[in-house]
């Protein structure tokens, strides 16, 4: 027995002895080893990773795996080491939650509490077709990411800030919105309120020819985006898009109910190859039940043929029907959400039947290809054509024209002027055509084929000292296009809020000629902008709980990385902006300081609110066409909201 209690005690005493050895060695930065540092990542879930080699310098990478086998590098900066020099560093990679916030469900309209409501993680922007292929249900989550509410609507959220960003929320009658997990809500006494609003029902009535038709398809969808509440600067909802489909009954009734209030919903609905669709999208208020009809069976025709440019009929050509975005021939694409197709026939000719009242274009899709080939001289793209048709009218007859064998080509230069393949290229068109492609190893690139017109293109992307090119106005069908990147430079720095702690917020910078703005989020407080014409720039910072700070006129020469510009915010003022003005759309400039502080369109009766410095704020007012309307100056304290109206006289 005495021999068994001595042995037990050598055995605890050489487990201590270990254990202050390792403890020692973590700590010990000068023992003698190889000619490289030895790290260690160690993850709290999982244990000690293998000693990790790297050559001698000042920044060594790290890896370490998390229980989901996920690997996670980084960079850690190490002080100069000596020769023969060994160290054990530990890297704690941080996968418990992280962060705690207090929430609740509220009514949106009556601020009561919603106890009966269901809160999940929002893990929806990983794309998941179902068995078909289709979109996943966007309201579709695993049990396990739910979120317990108590009955007074309250509950807490424990979440891994590097993964879980987005909740969402719903409840009986009322419908879902998703909402970014953000600090500032550590407290009972501010919790983060999740305000539901009550869910909308719609009634779609289809009749075939005055009878009612049965078996129509009723889908209505809207981005995701719309559904996210409070502010989107730091975090932007991208889960899913929405979409709710019905099938109407022997009454030709479809009911979709819990729909989100205050929201545009596209509606669109299908009888065969036909399809109708209002010509805005559909806004319903909170709680409201609304009956749209559609009639089948009592359109015009629309009949045409399509040609190339010598009268040769394009055969075989499929011909899509989309509702007009204005009233100019503009170019359809793969993007485009067609209401009707039709194929020409051998003559180039094409028929569409039950058009019901509306502004159409009528034309065959582009799809430039990515790799072109220039020696395709039968390829050929053309404008769709803006067909109004009336209440009253039964046939309309129109003709479209393609151009075959037109395309853009060109070269792609670096500051030195030898061709590089790191760009990514941009074709613009006034006829709503956006495109974008690499060259290839050699520098060159091909875009095509076009309709013919004048485009705009342009080089970006290149190494982080170049700046993007200057942009060049071609027609289609020219080629030896050069694209030059000039020598650039960065602007890195921070933001800071009034205690100098680093501060999340929306920043944008701005440069002065030509006038160009550049959104970008701070998150941690950091930013960096590269590859910079030189020029002057401004730079302006604004936070969702109503903090700004701006820094002016940053001189920045070719080459230059200017990396000490600091931001401090501070309590800022609102504006909010209506225009009652003559024109149905016009827009706005904030100056503060004589400097640029926002600009935007703004549509007459839709108000916007804009966070600014508090002081003297000049607001001007433009008219579509971008002439100055009129003026108005205001002084705003810190917190304060003021209104700034456009009147009918402007």
């Amino acid at each position: 027995m005495k021999l068994l209690v001595k042995l037990a005690l050598v055995v605890i005493v050489v487990v201590i002895a270990w254990w202050l050895s390792s403890r020692e060695r973590a700590h010990d930065t000068s023992s003698p080893a190889t000619n490289s540092p030895s790290i260690t990542a160690v993850d709290p879930q999982v244990g000690a990773a293998e000693p990790l080699e790297s050559e001698s310098r000042e920044v060594a990478p790290v890896q370490a795996t998390r229980q989901s086998d996920e690997q996670v590098a980084a960079s850690s900066p190490l002080p100069p080491h000596a020769e023969n020099e060994q160290r054990d560093i530990e890297v704690d990679v941080s996968t418990l939650p992280d962060l705690l916030l207090f929430c609740c469900l509220v009514d949106g309209e009556t601020s009561k509490p919603i106890g009966d409501g269901v809160v999940w993680f929002d893990h929806s922007g990983d794309f998941i077709p179902d068995e078909e292929g289709d979109p996943r249900d966007p309201e579709a989550h695993d049990p396990r990411d739910e979120i317990p509410v108590r009955v007074d609507g309250t509950f807490e959220v424990h979440a891994k800030s590097w993964k879980e960003r987005f909740i969402s929320a719903k409840a009986p009658g009322y419908a879902r919105v998703a909402i970014a997990l953000m600090p500032g809500h550590e407290s009972a006494a501010r919790r983060l309120e999740m305000r539901l609003s009550r869910a909308a029902t719609l009634e779609v009535v289809v009749f075939a020819r005055g009878s009612a038709a049965s078996n129509a398809a009723v889908v209505l969808s809207t981005l995701s985006y719309y559904l996210q509440q409070g502010d989107a600067s730091v975090h932007s909802y991208g889960g899913d898009d929405p979409q709710w489909r019905a099938t109407t009954d022997a009454s030709g009734r479809a009911v979709i109910a819990g729909l989100p209030a205050q929201v545009p919903l596209t509606l669109s609905v299908q009888m065969g190859n036909s399809t109708r669709a209002p010509p805005d999208p559909v806004v319903l208020a909170a709680g409201e039940r609304k009956q749209i009809e559609f009639e089948f069976g009592s359109g015009a025709t629309i009949a045409g043929r399509i040609q190339d440019g010598a009268g040769a009929p394009i055969v075989a050509c499929p011909i899509w029907r989309v509702v007009a975005r204005g009233v100019s021939p503009m170019l359809i694409t793969g993007d485009d959400e067609a209401a009707q197709t039709v194929v020409s026939d051998e003559q180039g000719r094409f028929r569409f039947e039950d058009v019901p009242e509306g502004e159409w274009l009528i034309g065959s899709p582009a799809n430039p290809e990515e790799d072109v080939d220039l020696e395709d001289h039968e390829a050929f793209a053309g404008l769709a054509q803006w067909v109004k048709v009336e209440a009253d009218a039964r046939e309309l007859t129109i003709v479209l024209q393609v151009d075959r064998g037109l395309y853009l080509s060109g070269v792609v230069l670096d500051p030195t002027g030898a061709a590089t393949s790191d760009a990514s290229l941009t074709v613009r068109a006034i006829a709503g055509l956006f495109l974008s492609n690499e060259p290839n190893a050699q520098g060159h690139f091909a875009f095509g084929p076009l309709p013919a017109g004048t485009y705009d293109i342009h080089a970006d992307g290149g190494a982080r000292s170049f700046a993007p090119s200057d942009s060049a106005q071609v027609k289609a069908g020219d080629s030896d296009i050069v694209l030059r990147f000039t020598r650039g430079g960065s602007i890195v720095g921070r933001v800071i809020d009034a205690t100098g702690k680093p501060a999340d917020c929306q920043l944008t910078l701005v440069r002065a000629d030509p006038v160009e703005e550049i959104p970008r989020s701070a998150r941690g407080g950091n930013f960096r902008f590269d590859g910079l014409h030189p020029g002057s720039y401004s730079l302006r910072a604004t936070t969702k709980e109503g903090l700004c700070g701006r820094r002016w006129e940053v001189t920045l020469v070719a080459d230059q990385t200017i990396d000490d510009v600091v931001i401090s915010l501070s309590p800022g003022a609102r504006v909010k902006l209506v225009n009652d003005g003559k024109e149905d759309v016009g827009a706005y400039q904030l100056l503060f300081e004589n400097h640029l502080w926002a600009s935007k369109r703004i549509e007459r009766d839709v108000p916007e609110e804009v966070i600014v410095p508090s002081g003297d704020i000049e607001v001007r007012w433009y008219n579509a066409d971008l002439t100055l309307a009129g003026s108005q100056r205001i002084t705003l304290a810190p917190g304060e909201l003021r209104e700034a109206l456009r009147s009918k006289s402007q």
